[in-house]
C-alpha cells in the first residue's frame, strides 16, 4: 500500500453508535494510503484534505437544519465499506455507486425507489 506524503480524511459512523443518541452519528477518520482514499470514493463517500474541512463537514452532517439539542442525527447512509472498522458515511444525495448499506442485502438504488 503506498503511503499518501500529506494525510486526508473522510466521516464514518461514530465510534460510540452503540450508546445511546449516537447511532446515526458521525466522525472524522485518518486515511493514510491511497488504498483507503480509493476505497472510501469507491463507497461515495467524501475525501477532505485536511482535519478542519472534515471536522466542518462532520458538524454540517451530524446537525443538519431542523436538529435541535445534543444528540446527532446524520440523514446519510452508511456502507458496508470500512475505514478502520467504522463503516463509511456517505452524505444525502450524494453521488454513489449502488454498494450495500451497512447490515443489509440492498443497494442504494433499492434504498432510493423507497424514498
Amino acid at each position: 500500500m503506498a503511503k499518501l506524503k500529506e494525510g486526508k480524511w473522510a466521516l464514518v459512523r461514530h465510534s460510540g453508535y452503540t450508546k445511546p443518541g449516537f447511532a446515526h452519528a458521525v466522525e472524522e477518520a485518518a486515511l493514510g494510503t491511497d488504498a483507503e482514499v480509493k476505497k472510501v470514493k469507491a463507497a461515495g463517500g467524501a475525501v477532505y484534505d485536511t482535519y478542519l474541512e472534515a471536522s466542518d463537514a462532520a458538524e454540517r452532517e451530524n446537525y443538519p437544519p431542523g436538529v435541535e439539542g445534543f444528540y446527532p442525527e446524520a440523514r446519510g447512509v452508511f456502507r458496508a465499506l470500512s475505514i478502520g472498522g467504522r463503516a463509511i458515511y456517505v452524505a444525502p444525495g450524494a453521488a454513489t455507486t449502488h454498494l450495500p448499506q451497512e447490515g443489509t442485502n440492498e443497494t442504494q438504488e433499492d434504498s432510493d425507489r423507497k424514498e
